[in-house]
């Protein structure tokens, strides 16, 4: 299962703990951070073993506010914006420019 942020106006970075069914919580920093004309992977992959989904996963964003997802299925990525919780890819993705 995999979670992918968006933008946020704040320095820092996001913190997400993911809860499962047999109560095993992980935890993830997102750096996303680079260098002149590169940017840090966003995603953030949490191994599940046999797990089929995860009970909640709790983002806290520089900013200080939180985000709260349940039940969400394994093999599957979301993306997320803060205030916004689960959006669709393309609203996380970096626009295309001619």
């Amino acid at each position: 299962m995999g979670i992918a942020v968006g933008d946020y106006p704040h320095s820092g970075r996001p913190l997400i703990y993911v809860t499962n069914a047999g109560g095993v919580t992980q935890t993830e920093e997102i750096h996303s951070g680079g260098s002149y004309l590169s940017q840090s992977d966003t995603r953030i992959h949490f191994g599940l073993g046999s797990a089929t989904k995860i009970d909640s996963a709790v983002i806290i964003w520089p900013s200080g506010k939180t985000d709260k997802l349940g039940s969400l299925a394994a093999d599957k990525f979301y993306y997320v914006l803060e205030g916004q919780g689960i959006v669709p890819a393309d609203k996380v993705r970096p626009s295309k420019k001619p």
